[in-house]
C-alpha cells in the first residue's frame, strides 16, 4: 500500500485540501491516476479528479500554478527551466508566467513599515499611495527622503512569509513521496531540486540579503559607461523593506517606437552586461525579465531587482565560456564534451547514439552564418535530445539556458536581427586570450599548487583522526568487490611465500651467529641451538622450492 505524505494530523491539511481541488479544478487525474492502475494513489486520483480535460497539459499547469499563488509560481518559473526532462510545450507555457497581482491597500503598507521603522515619518518626507509595481510577496511604491532624494520602497506582503513556509513544506513532504514510491524519479532528485528551490525562495524572502545583493552587483558594474545600478540605503533596508535608488526611464517595452538602429543598440547593451553577469563576474539576475531593465537618458540601461540571483565559480564560467566558443568555432566535438559534462547520464544510455544524435543536431548548423545562428533554437534542438536520453543536466547549467533563451527571445521580439552569439563574441575572445596570458596561467597554476599544498596539510590531521578511531576500536572499513575472488587468493598464496622465504633467511642469519659464536650448549663442538635452527631453515627451505616447483612458477 502506498504511504500518502499527509496525515490527518498533518498541521497544513486545509492547504493541502486547497491544493488538491485547485489541480482538480484544471484536471489532472491522468497524472496520478496512471501512475499506479490498481490501488490507493488511483481511487484518491478518481476521487479528487473526476473528468479528462481537453486543454493541454502545459496551459493547465500554468492556470493552477497562477491559482496557487506565490509559492508556486515560483516553482513554476523554476520549472520553466528544467527542459532536460519536461516536454517543450509545458516549458513554454510555464514561460508566461509573470509574478504580478492585485495590490494591497495602502493602509497595510503603512502597518508594515509601523512593524519595521516605528514612526517611517522620520525617514521618508513622502510616500505615493500608487503602487510603481505589485507581485506577490512585496510591492513597490516610489518615495522621497528628507534630504530630497528620490527613491523607492519595496515593502513585503504581510503574512507572506508564513504561507510560503507552509507550501514549501508540503513540497518538500511531495518530493520525499514521489522518491519513496516511484524509484524512477529519484535519478532526477526531486527532494535536492525542492530544498535547493526552498532555500533561494526563503532568500528571496529576506530583503536584507537582497540588498546585499544590490550593493555587490553595483560594485560589479563600477565604472561600466552603458549600464547604470541603483544605489540601495542599508541603513533603512530591514528583512521585510528595501529602500532603493530610484531609476528614471522607461520599460524596456516601450523602446518599440523607436527607430531600429537605436533599438539594436539599446538591446545589445543590455545583451551585453548579462553576458558579463554570467561569464566575467559570475554573479547574475536568475529571473531577466522586461520588468528588470530601465531604459535611461542617453538610452543608458538601468537594471533593477536583486532578489533571486545566481552564482557560478570559476571553473562553470570556464566552462561555460568553451560552450560559446565551441558554438563560434561550431566545433561539435567540444560542444557534445561541454553536454556530457554537465549532466549525469542513466546508466543505461547508449552512449555512441546520444554522442551521434547530439552531433547530427549540431552539424545542421554548419553552413549557417553565425550571424544567422539563433541561439535559442540551438539550445532547444539540443533539449530535445538531452530529454529524449534521459540526460539529467546541472541546474545551473539549465538556468543559464533558460536565461540564453529568454535573453534571445527579448532581443528578437525588439529587434529582429539580434543574435546573442555575436553579442557574446568579444566577450568571450578577450576571456579567451586572458587565459592565455602568462600571467593568468602563472596565477591559475599557483592557486592549483596551494590548493594541492592544502589537501596535502590535511592528510596527517586525517590520518591522525584515523589512528583515534582505531585506537576507539571505532575504525570500519566497507569495501566492495567484484570478481577479485581469485586475485585475492593468487595474492595471499605470493605472500605466504614470500612470508616463508623471510623466515627462511631470517633463521639462517640468526643460527648462523649463534655457531659463529659457539653459544652454549654445545654439540660436536657446535652451538646446539645453531644446527637446530639451521635444519628447521633447510626443512623450510625445501618446502619452499617443492612448492615453487610444483606450481611452475619460475
Amino acid at each position: 500500500m502506498v504511504e500518502l505524505p499527509f496525515s490527518r494530523g498533518y498541521k497544513n491539511i486545509q492547504r493541502v485540501r486547497e491544493i488538491a481541488g485547485v489541480f482538480a479544478s484544471h484536471g489532472f487525474e491522468e497524472f496520478i491516476a496512471s501512475a499506479q492502475q490498481k490501488g490507493p494513489l488511483r481511487e484518491l486520483a478518481l476521487r479528487f479528479f473526476p473528468a479528462k480535460q481537453k486543454t493541454p497539459v502545459g496551459i493547465r499547469l500554468r492556470r493552477a500554478f497562477e491559482d496557487l499563488g506565490p509559492t508556486f509560481v515560483k516553482l513554476g518559473q523554476l520549472l520553466a527551466t528544467r527542459s532536460d526532462f519536461l516536454p517543450a510545450d509545458v516549458v513554454r507555457e510555464l514561460e508566461k508566467l509573470v509574478d504580478e497581482v492585485r495590490p494591497v491597500s495602502f493602509e497595510t503598507v503603512k502597518g508594515v513599515l509601523r512593524e519595521e521603522y516605528g514612526d517611517y515619518a522620520r525617514i521618508f518626507k513622502h510616500i505615493e499611495e500608487k503602487p510603481l509595481a505589485s507581485a506577490s510577496i512585496a510591492q513597490v511604491h516610489r518615495a522621497t527622503l528628507h534630504n530630497g532624494k528620490r527613491v523607492i520602497v519595496k515593502v513585503q506582503r504581510p503574512d507572506i512569509s508564513q504561507k510560503i513556509d507552509a507550501d514549501l513544506q508540503i513540497l518538500l513532504d511531495s518530493a520525499g513521496f514521489l522518491e519513496s514510491n516511484f524509484p524512477e524519479s529519484r535519478f532526477y532528485n526531486p527532494t535536492a531540486i525542492m530544498q535547493d528551490f526552498a532555500k533561494n525562495l526563503r532568500r528571496e524572502l529576506d530583503f536584507l540579503h537582497e540588498s546585499r545583493n544590490a550593493i555587490k552587483f553595483r560594485k560589479n558594474f563600477e565604472g561600466d559607461e552603458d549600464v547604470f545600478v541603483p544605489e540601495v540605503y542599508p541603513e533603512y533596508c530591514t528583512r521585510r523593506v528595501l529602500v532603493e535608488e530610484y531609476v528614471e526611464g522607461i520599460r524596456l517595452l516601450q523602446i518599440q517606437p523607436f527607430s531600429l538602429q537605436r533599438r539594436k543598440k539599446i538591446i545589445e547593451e543590455g545583451a551585453r552586461s548579462l553576458v558579463k553577469q554570467v561569464l566575467v563576474h559570475g554573479f547574475f539576475q536568475a529571473d531577466p525579465h522586461y520588468g528588470n531593465i530601465i531604459v535611461m537618458k542617453n538610452d543608458k540601461i538601468g537594471i533593477v531587482d536583486f532578489g533571486m540571483m545566481g552564482y557560478i565559480d570559476a571553473q562553470t564560467r570556464e566552462t561555460t565560456t568553451d560552450f560559446f566558443v565551441a558554438l563560434i568555432e561550431k566545433d561539435t566535438e567540444k560542444l557534445v564534451d561541454y553536454f556530457l559534462g554537465v549532466g549525469v547520464l542513466p546508466k543505461d544510455v547508449n552512449l555512441p547514439a546520444f554522442r551521434e544524435d547530439l552531433g547530427e543536431v549540431i552539424e545542421q548548423y554548419y553552413n549557417i552564418p553565425i550571424s544567422q545562428m539563433h541561439l535559442d533554437e540551438v539550445i532547444r534542438d539540443l533539449t530535445e535530445i538531452i530529454r529524449e536520453y534521459k540526460v539529467r543536466m546541472h541546474p545551473k547549467s539549465m538556468l543559464l539556458m533558460r536565461m540564453l533563451v529568454t535573453l534571445e527571445g527579448i532581443g528578437r521580439k525588439l529587434y529582429p536581427q539580434f543574435n546573442t552569439i555575436e553579442v557574446a563574441k568579444p566577450i568571450v575572445k578577450d576571456l579567451v586570450q586572458e587565459r592565455k596570458k602568462p600571467l593568468t596561467v602563472l596565477r591559475k597554476s599557483w592557486s592549483n599548487l596551494e590548493g594541492i599544498a592544502e589537501a596535502a596539510s590535511k592528510i596527517p590531521i586525517q590520518f591522525s583522526g584515523v589512528l583515534s578511531r582505531a585506537e576507539e576500536g571505532n575504525l570500519s572499513l566497507n569495501i566492495q568487490h567484484y570478481g577479485l575472488h581469485e586475485p585475492i587468493s593468487e595474492l595471499d598464496r605470493t605472500i605466504n611465500k614470500v612470508s616463508l622465504s623471510l623466515i627462511v633467511a631470517a633463521l639462517i642469519v640468526a643460527s648462523s651467529l649463534l655457531v659463529a659464536a659457539q653459544i652454549p650448549p654445545l654439540l660436536w663442538g657446535y652451538s646446539a641451538l645453531g644446527l637446530v635452527g639451521l635444519s628447521v631453515a633447510v626443512l623450510f627451505g625445501l618446502v619452499l622450492v617443492g612448492r615453487i616447483f610444483a606450481s611452475r612458477e619460475f
